[in-house]
């Protein structure tokens, strides 16, 4: 079994993830437009006005195995849109976080975040998301 599953994003549910937004930035989903591969894949935001964060987060249940260890998580990328934002992902033990920002790409590339966990984490949890940045309208 893999330590951190998507398998769910291939039968069109969020497979543990936990899925979210706050503001403005759109949903976070599964959705059936332009995957990588299979029929499915995770989608985050599509806002229209300024602000808000739209994510994806798993927490590895098993943790404290992973103290001391180097985790790599690996994601495909695919920009299809012109919306202004910050793409991430990230590692977080607990006690410190690693991004690495996803770059403006017009096909699916793979993009790869590793951080070597604290001898004593508090939780590693993993995050992929979109922070919504297209500039207010002024009048």
């Amino acid at each position: 079994m893999p330590l951190i599953p998507n398998n769910g994003w291939e039968t069109g549910d969020a497979g543990g993830w936990t899925l979210g937004s706050t503001g403005s930035a759109g949903a976070a989903g599964v959705s059936s437009l332009g995957p990588r591969t299979g029929t499915y894949h995770l989608r985050l935001g599509s806002g229209s006005a300024s602000g808000g964060t739209a994510f994806a987060r798993y927490e590895i249940p098993t943790f404290l195995t992973l103290a001391g260890l180097k985790v790599i998580f690996r994601v495909y990328s695919n920009r299809v849109d012109g919306v202004p934002s910050t793409r991430r992902i990230r590692i977080d033990d607990g006690v410190g976080v690693t991004d690495t920002t996803l770059g403006v790409v017009t096909s699916y590339n793979q993009f790869e975040v590793s951080r070597t966990i604290d001898a004593s984490p508090t939780k590693v949890l993993v995050e992929i998301y979109f922070v919504h940045n297209r500039p207010r309208k002024t009048h």
